[in-house]
């Protein structure tokens, strides 16, 4: 009933003794910056682990990207759940971001028939939103 969709990611804080991944307070990176080129534009999601995303619906705090040649920045505050549902708990972007697991990029959309079903993404650079 949806689009085939793709995710791509990576642990912010490693893991524990346990195995379980750790969160971690990214929020003085002041967001994040990408240099993206695709044919599909990927959703920008801030996993925050698997009890919280439950509490939340798993309608992770995101951002739509668009395929561009330029570099793609985003500050905490832009990050939005989309649909969430009554009641399940709501999260604003600067809250998330004292609390993430995983940057995970969400590649969901029907795919191209010109290129028969194949997509291609390239990630040049990924980078914090710093003022440096």
């Amino acid at each position: 009933p949806y689009n085939p969709f793709c995710n791509i990611g990576f642990n912010v804080a490693g893991f524990d003794s346990s195995g379980n991944a750790i969160s971690a307070d990214v929020s003085d990176w002041n967001g994040i910056c990408v240099l993206y080129e695709g044919s599909i534009s990927p959703t920008i999601q801030l996993d925050l682990g698997d009890s919280l995303n439950q509490k939340m619906g798993h309608s992770l705090p995101s951002v739509k990207m668009v395929s561009q040649k330029e570099p793609q920045c985003y500050e905490w505050s832009q990050f939005k759940q989309p649909d969430l549902e009554e009641g399940y708990e709501a999260i604003s972007g600067e809250e998330a971001a004292k609390k993430v697991v995983r940057i995970v990029f969400h590649f969901q959309e029907q795919p191209n028939e010109e290129f028969y079903g194949h997509e291609d993404i390239e990630f040049i650079a990924i980078g914090t939103n710093r003022d440096e």
